[in-house]
């Protein structure tokens, strides 16, 4: 018993491998996106992490007056815009975002802290809590940074 495949019997074969092809190359891409989505949220989210862990076991440290974590965050991203680490250059932009996340967090947390403090003692003179002058909010943001004592 011969086997006999027509010309258009291989032709249909072809044409369902170059499907196959096709599907597996699409989901190979997704999955690359999807792996890359996922490494910038662990790199972003960790370098924020260990900038917390340091804050916090330090109470914070500063370069040459500046916060570590802008100082790290202005400086990697800069470097990555540079294409300081060629096509790993996306990474070092992730852990700078990260460092920079962590720098707007705890500058937010003084700030917020700041105005409760003065809504809860405006409230407890009588008087009507109101908003800090800019002056007292880049004191609140450089004692959040850690640059003047609190």
């Amino acid at each position: 018993m011969a086997l006999q495949i027509s010309k258009a019997d291989a032709k249909a074969a072809v044409s369902r491998l170059q499907t196959i092809q096709k599907r597996i190359a699409n989901i190979r891409e997704k999955a690359e996106e999807t792996t890359e989505r996922l490494l910038c949220t662990v790199e972003t989210s960790g370098a924020a992490f260990a900038m917390g862990v340091v804050q916090g076991k330090t109470g914070g440290v500063e370069i040459f007056g500046v916060p570590l974590e802008l100082g790290l965050g202005v400086g990697l991203n800069a470097f990555a815009l540079l294409g300081g680490a060629g096509k790993h250059s996306s990474h070092l932009s992730n852990v700078g975002n990260g460092c920079l996340a962590s720098y707007a967090t705890t500058l937010g947390r003084g700030v917020g802290a700041t105005w409760r403090d003065k809504s809860a003692g405006a409230l407890g003179s009588g008087v009507k809590a109101s908003g800090l002058s800019p002056m007292e909010a880049a004191m609140a943001a450089r004692q959040a940074a850690g640059m003047v004592p609190a």
